[in-house]
């Protein structure tokens, strides 16, 4: 550390004074760094580490000693006292007598680059797109330490590699997609190398956004200081110097000038559009991090080429996705210090999206976000929430953009990949443009050329295809539902002259059904919207609808006599409810819950392919209302039908069909009415009760205040346990299944 310091003191030294710094000895004495700027005008710079006034005194001496041997022969010398520690006034006093300049390290290089006033400034400005999502000031949140991905050897590198990585003068690149913590890994590294601004390299981070239009390395560092207010006139002479590490952040976000449907073309201004930045990472000799969007370019080959870069000497790194259970569990804990955590943690639902964006949202969306007043089981209001500040933080970076565009460019694209086998994709260059101008009214160019390259959950489809994907299917889902519940408000006929092939998966019919389940009137529309859609081209957004009506927490379904053919259900919960004058032929339906459920003589499932019936252990307990059907598998896991068979007590009995309830069917939770519903509990209401108090006493369940009573939530920490109980069964030691066994003696 001793020897970093004594390099950036001679180092500033040279480039102050514009000559080279040597050791000599003069008078007798050793001079750490002698700079001569004219032959009769030298400058001596004493360097130490120890922090003593008699230090101090003796060092001021020999160069008292100095000087004048150098004024015996005509030359002039300019004296200066350099200390690791911040000097006493003592200090600058014994200096001062002798005309000599008494500095700290920091001291002395502000006189020549204020680097503490840099890292102060830059410090208080925004870092890439980590902002406050509501207010769109810089974000404060407390970060946690996170891994990333090495794409080379599949090892995860922590942020204190990264760094070491970055002081040996590597070059880094770290890609990721929306909301993945790039911004926020440039950040935390920032704030760790400016702790010592003076041992430290020198660490220059700058949001590439700002730099559109730039050709030269100059002109992205002139803009950088100008914007903080600061002359970077003294640091632009040594920038390219090893000392200095750059923290570049996304170079999806520095944009190209115009747009083009041909990939080649798209290509060269990708390479245009990031010349500057080839430009500043080619001169540099000391480390760069560079982040960026995961698929702004069409392959890493091209990445690396527009750059400037070889893939021997680059490290890839990739953002992971979500965070882990124990990222979750401590950036909860640091960000709302009152919560408990683990609680917080076990009152997500299962179709929570643990990436740091949303739950940096969250903390933002309300002030107490596991609270049970806080509606996480609407999935339907939380994904409205989301879509709108997504729209609003592209907004921000694109102004001259609407939030009310992006979205409708988002949703068209959306709807385009339902008619595509391949679910996700393929977006074309040319879909991209389509879904702009269907959305502005107007062909892209400039700053929405850019937009649509780098579009939140958008993905490239492979290594070397200019194609592009959904890679996000919370998001994807999200979307398509989104578009559905469109139609419902403002028909437009022409979605049924659309085959749709893919069908809406658990998140997407959840988003409808919460949807419908706020206006009851709704249900009826939906149901005539099914119903023109059964007899159209587009058969699944018939299916969608049925799906997602289902999933309506009611006993009591009428479909008015609907007849659905050749679609596609992704999942069909029939759970706890009675259906009635519906019919379904010649479809594919790839889940199908009938736990508990009932059927009229006017519901008929004909000759459709069953991947997974839940709630029925073989072919002889399948409704006669399903016929001629191709089944692959029966789950009947711990279902409502084999407990009731089961050679087991009534409690223990009750408690494998509540937790089979709460923890492994589908679902954010369960009402307390649900759970008694089906065992024939309710003349066994106290001894239900009590099960559920009991699950709540050894922390298996959480219970919070519904709209129509309470809801249970598993605690996932016990998943484990749970799954080994219903395993067991009568077999178990577990002290909680004794318990219960207990309550029937």
């Amino acid at each position: 550390m001793w020897q970093d310091l004594e390099r950036r003191i001679r180092n500033i030294a040279s480039n102050r004074w514009n000559c080279n710094a040597t050791t000599e000895t003069i008078a007798g004495v050793k001079c750490d760094c002698v700079l001569k700027p004219q032959p009769d005008e030298w400058i001596i710079v004493e360097i130490t580490e120890e922090s003593s006034l008699e230090k101090v005194r003796t060092d001021i001496a020999k160069l008292v000693t100095v000087k004048q041997s150098l004024f015996m022969n005509n030359v002039f010398a300019r004296c200066y006292f350099v200390m690791k520690n911040t000097p006493t006034d003592s200090m600058r006093a014994a200096g001062d007598a002798q005309k000599i300049f008494v500095r700290s390290a920091e001291e002395f290089q502000n006189e020549y680059f204020q680097y503490s006033n840099y890292v102060y400034t830059r410090k208080k400005k925004q870092f890439g797109s980590l902002i406050n999502i509501e207010t769109g000031e810089p974000e404060s949140n407390i970060y946690i330490d996170v891994s990333y991905s090495n794409l080379k050897t599949g090892k995860d590198l922590s942020i204190d590699e990264i760094i070491n990585l970055l002081k040996s003068g590597k070059k880094v690149i770290l890609k990721g997609d929306f909301g993945l913590g790039k911004s926020r890994c440039v950040k935390q590294i920032f704030d760790i190398l400016t702790q010592d601004v003076v041992r430290s390299p020198y660490t220059i981070a700058i949001n590439l956004r700002e730099h559109w239009g730039a050709k030269r390395a100059l002109e992205i560092l002139n803009r950088h200081f100008s914007e903080l207010g600061l002359d970077a006139q003294n640091f632009i002479k040594t920038y390219e110097q090893p000392n200095t590490i750059y923290l570049l952040d996304g170079f999806d976000e520095i944009g190209t000038q115009s747009w083009s449907s041909d990939p080649r073309k798209m290509q060269h201004l990708r390479e245009i559009s990031v010349c500057a930045l080839k430009d500043l990472v080619g001169q540099v000799q000391g480390g760069v991090l560079i982040t960026g969007r995961e698929y702004y370019f069409n392959s890493d080959a091209e990445m690396l080429s527009s750059l400037g870069l070889s893939s021997s000497q680059t490290i890839l790194l990739e953002c992971h996705q979500e965070f882990t259970d124990t990222q979750l569990l401590k950036f909860i804990a640091q960000n709302i210090p009152a919560t408990d955590a683990e609680k917080a943690l076990s009152s997500l639902p299962a179709w929570f999206p643990k990436r740091p964006i949303v739950i940096q949202l969250l903390l933002k969306y309300a002030s107490d976000i596991f609270t049970i007043d806080y509606a996480l089981e609407d999935i339907c209001s939380f994904w409205h929430a989301l879509l709108s500040k997504i729209c609003e933080r592209e907004a921000r970076i694109y102004p001259t953009l609407n939030p009310e565009i992006i979205k409708n460019v988002l949703l068209y694209l959306a709807d385009r990949t339902r008619s595509n086998s391949g679910n996700t994709g393929p977006i074309s260059q040319s879909d991209l443009s389509d879904a702009f101008e269907s959305a502005a009214g107007f062909r892209p160019n400039d700053e929405s050329s850019i937009m649509l390259q780098r579009l939140p959950s958008l993905g490239r489809i492979s290594a070397d295809s200019p194609d592009r994907q959904f890679w996000d299917s919370f998001i994807l889902n999200g979307l398509r539902a989104e578009n559905i519940i469109q139609l419902s408000k403002s028909w437009n006929s022409s979605m049924l002259n659309i085959a749709w092939k893919c069908p809406l998966d658990l998140t997407g019919l959840h988003i409808i059904s919460e949807y419908i389940k706020k206006d009851a009137k709704r249900i009826d529309l939906f149901i005539s919207i099914a119903r023109n859609a059964s007899s159209s081209e587009n058969k699944i957004l018939a299916s969608d609808i049925v799906s997602a009506l289902c999933l309506l927490d009611t006993e009591y379904i009428d479909f008015q006599d609907l007849f659905i053919t050749d679609a596609h259900f992704s999942y069909l919960s029939f759970e706890g409810k009675e259906i009635n004058r519906l019919s379904i032929s010649n479809s594919c339906i790839e889940r199908i819950n009938l736990t508990n459920s009932k059927f009229t003589d006017q519901v008929q499932i004909r000759d459709c392919i069953i991947s997974t019936i839940y709630g029925i252990s073989s072919i002889e307990s399948v409704p006669s209302q399903i016929i001629d059907c191709d089944i692959d598998n029966y789950e009947a896991l711990a279902t409502t039908t084999l407990i009731k068979r089961a050679n087991l007590s009534l409690s223990q009995k009750l408690l494998v069909d509540m937790l089979q309830k709460i923890f492994f069917q589908p679902g954010a939770g369960r009402k307390e009415a649900a759970l008694l519903r089906g065992m024939g509990v309710s003349a066994n209401k106290p001894l239900g009760e009590r099960i559920l108090r009991k699950l709540m006493d050894e922390n298996f369940v959480t219970r919070h205040k519904g709209d129509e009573g309470y809801i249970y939530k598993a605690q996932r920490s016990q998943t484990g346990r749970v799954k080994k109980i219903m395993t067991d069964l009568t077999l178990s030691n577990d002290p909680l299944w004794k318990y219960i066994s207990s309550l029937s003696k």
